[in-house]
């Protein structure tokens, strides 16, 4: 029984974490339905799950820095800033690598809320502090960015702090622009020239979009000039 009480509680952790679930489901409706199916299981709660899912994320951290300390190869790292709808801001860490078996790999080292000014500082002593964190500041070979002129103080700051560590990293060496954020910037280039055009489009989605009686028209003479009818979406600068 001790043995099945402690896979469920693994079970639940995963499920939790994997749903993004909160820690209060183990409470509740869900204690009655266990107990009865198990026959009197004793549900954790939600603290308890809480202090679980801490621990669950220290060994995962432990398991990925003997996996990133084994690997014979240097490392690549691909980050990126985003604002979400409530304003605020994160940082995503991710480290890429060829492993052992030569296989490509790719893991998210960490998910960051920046406080504060997105200066090219502030980002670089969030990155350090990861970098740090995993063992791996003498392992990198490259670190991906667009071209947000923040990130080219980062990069500044990065090779004064190596210097001053005995890390071998050179702004000109390590830096990778991302390509795809290029091609972004020469596309919305090119498309100034047909500015008038797109900003009608703009204007009649937004409109059709605001109205149920619009879109039901629009859905209208969609179907009658045969064609699928979808509800449009308005573009996104970014992508």
């Amino acid at each position: 029984m001790v043995s099945t009480e402690k896979n469920l509680r693994k079970w639940l952790t995963n499920w939790i974490i994997l749903e993004d679930l909160p820690f209060t489901i183990v409470e509740g409706w869900l204690k009655w339905i266990l107990k009865k199916v198990t026959g009197g299981f004793h549900l954790v709660s939600a603290d308890t799950i809480r202090c679980d899912i801490i621990q669950y994320h220290i060994d995962i951290r432990i398991t990925i820095q003997k996996i990133l300390k084994e690997t014979l190869g240097k490392l690549s790292l691909s980050l990126d800033i985003w604002t979400s709808t409530v304003v605020k801001s994160y940082m995503g860490i991710t480290v890429h690598f060829i492993d052992n078996s030569w296989k490509l790999q790719q893991i998210t080292l960490d998910f960051i809320e920046l406080e504060g000014s997105h200066t090219g500082k502030n980002i670089a002593e969030e990155l350090i502090t990861v970098l740090n964190l995993y063992g791996i500041s003498k392992k990198i070979n490259s670190i991906t960015t667009n071209n947000a002129s923040n990130n080219d103080t980062m990069f500044s700051y990065l090779e004064l702090w190596a210097k001053d560590n005995d890390i071998d990293f050179s702004e000109n060496n390590q830096q990778c622009r991302c390509f795809a954020h290029v091609v972004n910037l020469a596309v919305q280039a090119a498309l100034k020239e047909l500015k008038p055009e797109i900003d009608k489009i703009r204007n009649l989605i937004v409109k059709s979009r605001s109205s149920s009686q619009r879109r039901k028209k629009f859905s209208e003479i969609s179907k009658l000039n045969g064609v699928d009818d979808l509800l449009p979406i308005l573009d996104v600068p970014t992508r």
